[in-house]
């Protein structure tokens, strides 16, 4: 609010020579300064609210993606694993039962392999996807962020320049 101290300072100087007759006009002075302060400090409080709620989210959603990349790379390693396993499983039953690995036995296996990489890629993709979303959120609240504060800043003087205004008419051009 450090804006206000130089406002504050010249209110004295408003009221230097008033008269008796002038008391109401001082008073209305004084209402009419106070207004357009309080406004001010509303106004900016209530911006600096806004861009520190709009900070949150966006460091909220910063740490959404990074979970959200952790937890493909770990879904990732886990479906991999997991469908290795079952290949290995079924290569050692087709031993067993006296299949040999040449042929259409391995050609399958390959294409398993293959298949495997292949979603395994599509599952870290999508978490990379989602990751990037919460990325561009985060940017996007914290641009609103400045955005608040720089309203809350024209906000403040308009609500000055409306208290200058009424003084304007109170006291007339002069």
């Amino acid at each position: 609010m450090s804006f206000l101290t130089p406002i504050l300072s010249g209110i004295p100087a408003l009221f230097e020579g008033v008269t008796a007759g002038g008391v109401v006009k001082g008073g209305l002075a004084a209402a009419s300064i106070g207004a357009g302060l309080v406004g001010a400090a509303g106004a900016r409080q209530a911006g600096e609210s806004a861009a520190q709620a709009a900070e949150f989210n966006a460091r909220v959603s910063q740490q959404q993606a990074g979970r959200e990349r952790e937890a493909a790379g770990l879904e990732a390693t886990e479906f991999a694993k997991k469908q290795r396993r079952q290949l290995a499983t079924s290569r050692a039953g087709r031993l067993a039962s006296g299949v040999t690995m040449s042929g259409s036995p391995l050609l399958v296996d390959e294409d398993t392999i293959n298949e495997i990489a292949f979603n395994e890629a599509l599952i870290r993709s999508g978490g990379e996807t989602r990751a990037t979303r919460l990325e561009q959120e985060s940017t996007l609240q914290r641009s609103r962020a400045k955005s608040d504060r720089t309203a809350s800043y024209y906000r403040a003087g308009s609500s000055l320049l409306g208290s200058a205004r009424d003084l304007t008419f109170l006291y007339g051009n002069a």
